[in-house]
């Protein structure tokens, strides 16, 4: 081959290796990707779930594993798909299911929680704070289209946290003022033009003279404002308190008038006010959260996903205290998920997110380890029944979502026990088919080993988003 000709395909081949090089740079998957392809090849390998024994009447039994939807996959199921919906077998000859693993779980506080805790430094001398005055700290309603308005932006405001806060739709708030729909954080100072459909208060900004003692997360408690905000809102000031040091704190008038009353009568004495949720369960966050404290009615499977909002939790101690009075059933219930101390997205579920979703594991008969899997013939039916009649006695509930197939089952064992079928119809949306908009109890999949309860939001939680607001999909 003559010089040229080599020279030419040298240069081709150079080109090539080049060429394939920064492709595989490019295209070829991080170890975290392989990662996941393992366990995807390690699922796939196992063994399927033996078919559903068929019941008396010849209809299939309903399946115990749990339909990936992205909702409520890997909580509280601990299901090992062989189930029998006769409702007699207790299943104690295969009592060596896959167990759930519930007791005590040491708390173990994020690298984020630990600073927020930590007490100011330094002795320098006390200086108060001026008193806090936010004058009408009411949301007045608007009746039909109202004029526009004008929102002065408060730092750490986002511009859905805004519209929430208007009672308008984020896109909407989006398209009158220009923003781009990937654009999260605004520029305080910056005024947005809207048509709202209620008006509260502005926030307040309010100057705060560090006392000793003083912790990020004891400040935004008794302000009602988020320790991850309030840090921010003050950057440049050093991360770990000074004594006498000033912060810079935005106030909503509405939270802190709730929290300067103390007391709440409708909250439980022990439950701290002032956690509230923002945003709709699917893409909301949840402010300065509430543990579910202790109780002899139920054990926490997930503590540090165990936060709600102050409304929500104390309804669920309502309900629980409810539950011990008209149930016989003595066994602690499992609770699930919640949301995370400050909401926002959850491993596993769509919603859980702004502190109103709670998960419950269907209580299993009395005599059996509560720890084996969920099947129909395990399941104690009418503790789960006045399980359900305790959470609607609170008024506090928007939804309850069980699968269909388990309605039935729950249905039946209600009626045999005298309860009447129009109560039966109040409460479940079983036998009107698994659509039907009837019944607190709607069917969605993956609910077959727990149930999902929603509250709603509390009268003082002006960025909380209910389905009623904007008719958002429930599930």
């Amino acid at each position: 081959m003559s010089a040229p000709g080599s020279s030419f395909f040298s240069w081709l081949l150079m080109a090539f290796v080049a060429l394939f090089v920064g492709f595989a740079s490019i295209a070829w998957p991080e170890d975290w990707v392989w990662q996941e392809i393992e366990e995807a090849m390690v699922v796939m390998s196992r063994k399927p779930p033996k078919p559903a024994k068929e019941s008396k009447d010849g209809k299939g039994a309903a399946t115990d594993a749990a339909v990936d939807d992205g909702e409520d996959t890997d909580d509280t199921t601990g299901t090992d798909g062989d189930q029998d919906t006769e409702g007699t077998d207790t299943g104690e000859e295969s009592l060596e299911d896959e167990l759930v693993p519930v007791g005590e779980f040491p708390a173990v506080p994020d690298p984020e929680s630990l600073f927020d805790e930590l007490p100011a430094e330094g002795d320098a001398p006390k200086r108060k704070s001026k008193p806090l005055a936010v004058g009408d700290a009411r949301i007045k309603s608007v009746d039909g289209e109202a004029d526009w308005l004008i929102h002065k932006v408060a730092p750490m405001e986002t511009p859905d946290q805004i519209a929430h806060r208007y009672g308008v739709r984020p896109d909407a708030l989006r398209m009158w003022n220009g923003i781009k729909a990937d654009t999260v954080k605004l520029k305080p100072g910056t005024r947005l033009k809207l048509h709202p459909r209620k008006v509260p208060p502005p926030r307040q900004k309010h100057e705060y003279w560090v006392q000793p003692g003083d912790t990020w997360a004891s400040i935004g408690n008794a302000f009602g404002v988020d320790s991850r905000d309030l840090r921010a809102a003050n950057w440049g000031k050093s991360q770990r308190l000074q004594t006498g040091t000033s912060l810079e704190v935005w106030v909503d008038p509405i939270v802190y008038m709730w929290l300067a009353g103390d007391t709440d009568p409708h909250v439980p004495m022990g439950i701290r006010l002032g956690a509230v949720g923002i945003g709709p369960p699917q893409a909301g966050r949840l402010v300065n959260g509430v543990q579910l404290p202790k109780h002899e009615a139920y054990a926490l499977k997930l503590p540090p996903t165990a936060f709600g909002t102050t409304h929500a939790v104390a309804h669920v101690v309502k309900a629980m205290d409810a539950f011990r009075e008209r149930s016989t059933y003595r066994v602690p219930l499992m609770m699930g998920s919640m949301s995370g101390k400050h909401g926002g997205a959850l491993s596993g579920h769509k919603s859980h997110q702004s502190g109103r979703d709670l998960d419950i594991r269907l209580p299993l008969l009395e005599k059996l380890p509560q720890t084996v899997a969920v099947k129909p013939g395990r399941v104690d039916w009418m503790a789960l029944w006045r399980l359900i009649e305790a959470f609607d006695a609170t008024g506090a509930v928007v939804i309850i979502f069980l699968d269909y197939e388990m309605q039935e089952l729950l249905f039946k064992a209600a009626a045999e026990e005298g309860v009447s079928e129009e109560r039966r119809g109040e409460l479940l949306q079983y036998p009107h088919g698994n659509k039907a908009n009837l019944g607190l109890v709607r069917h969605s999949p993956g609910h077959v080993a727990h149930i999902h309860i929603r509250m709603t939001c509390g009268p003082s939680e002006p960025e909380c988003v209910s389905e009623a607001d904007f008719d958002i999909d429930a599930d």
